[in-house]
């Protein structure tokens, strides 16, 4: 049977006696990296977008141009 509180050989455990072995520091990390990995994915992300927008699909010189001037576009 388990002693209770008040007997002989019973081992109080409070919350300072409990080793969690790292467990909490080791999530906070793996969030931490996950963070940085969603925020360097998105950065990746918006300049691929931009240098497709601007490089591969450029828009014509001016809205104004006639459909023959704009056809190269």
């Amino acid at each position: 049977m388990s002693r209770g509180a008040g007997e002989p050989g019973a081992v109080a455990v409070t919350p300072r006696s409990v080793d969690d072995g790292g467990a909490s520091r080791d999530g906070v990390r793996a969030g931490l990296r996950w963070e940085r990995t969603f925020a360097w994915s998105g950065l990746v992300f918006a300049v691929l977008c931009l240098l497709g927008l601007e490089v591969l699909g450029p828009q014509p010189p001016s809205f104004s141009a006639s459909a023959a001037e704009t056809g190269r576009f």
